[in-house]
């Protein structure tokens, strides 16, 4: 299922452009009851996980319940890569 496709490879999207896009593909969904993200580590602190996570809880609220980094082979996230990754989300 299908629910974002936008832009291309040359196409730079601003915050505002992911940010309706997000809730484009939420609002699709509908409201859960329950929610769990999870975003890449810190090592791809680049793909905008971050914001994308802090426009979820936005949209879900206390229906995220988790987010669960998913660290892979990677050592843990330091409390400073998720203040960084993550800031202004909580």
């Amino acid at each position: 299922m299908n629910l974002l496709s936008i832009g291309n490879a040359a196409a730079e999207l601003g915050h505002d452009d992911i940010r309706q896009g997000v809730v484009s593909a939420l609002e699709k969904l509908g409201m859960r009851k329950k929610v769990l993200v999870i975003p890449p580590d810190f090592t791809r602190f680049h793909s905008h996980a971050g914001p994308v996570t802090g426009i979820i809880y936005q949209h879900y609220g206390k229906a995220l319940t988790d987010v669960l980094p998913a660290l892979g082979t990677h050592a843990p996230m330091s409390a400073r890569e998720i203040e960084t990754m993550y800031a202004g989300s909580g």
